[in-house]
């Protein structure tokens, strides 16, 4: 089995789509194909115009076997949100109602450890990965969301009662719930702690 992934290309228009599609031709070599709906091309000081640049028409002309798009708002590069402030708010959103979503599906499994383990352990470990590469004035808003989305899954399934995240008489149950094993909470570290630290950590390692 032979796959690819994560291919990207940068540098300037002229270079990178001949580039684009020498790549794409090898892997047409080897019987692999590239997805169409995750292949694009992002200009970001075209990011504010109403039509893509004439080179990059002409290029599209050019190669009719690949005849890449525009993304005028963005693109995500190993599923980092690249591009202008909203389309990267819009894609972390996306991410959170994603995590979100999934949390009530978890919520019908018959044994509570078994739930537990993959809230904490699954639902609760997808974030930190987007962390590293997004500035922290976007991830903070998401983190607290999330935060906030495991938190009440985790009480529902306790049977704690309606609107219970609200209520002081559960305060002392979140602080355990989110307090290191050693002192003897649970040990699910919140991620809206982690968003600086993720973000410089993913920062120097870029840069090294």
């Amino acid at each position: 089995c032979l796959w690819s992934d994560n291919l990207v290309i940068t540098g300037r228009l002229s270079k990178a789509y001949p580039a684009a599609v020498d790549a794409a031709n090898a892997l047409r070599s080897v019987d692999l194909e590239q997805q169409a709906h995750d292949s694009t091309v992002y200009i970001p000081s075209y990011h504010a115009a109403m039509a893509p640049p004439p080179l990059l028409t002409a290029l599209q002309h050019q190669h009719r076997d690949l005849a890449l798009p525009w993304s005028k708002e963005g693109v995500k590069v190993a599923g980092y949100p690249l591009g202008n402030p909203s389309f990267v708010a819009r894609t972390l959103q996306c991410l959170a109602e994603s995590i979100e979503s999934e949390l009530p599906l978890l919520g019908m499994l018959p044994d509570g450890l078994l739930h537990f383990q993959l809230v904490t352990k699954c639902t609760n470990n997808r974030l930190p990965y987007f962390l590293r590469c997004v500035a922290p004035s976007f991830t903070a808003c998401i983190a607290e969301k999330v935060d906030e989305g495991i938190w009440k899954a985790i009480g529902n399934y306790a049977g704690f009662p309606l609107w219970f995240e609200h209520l002081t008489a559960y305060s002392d149950e979140h602080v355990q719930f989110r307090s290191p094993i050693g002192v003897g909470g649970l040990g699910v570290t919140p991620n809206v702690v982690k968003v600086t630290a993720a973000f410089y950590v993913g920062m120097s390692g870029a840069f090294k």
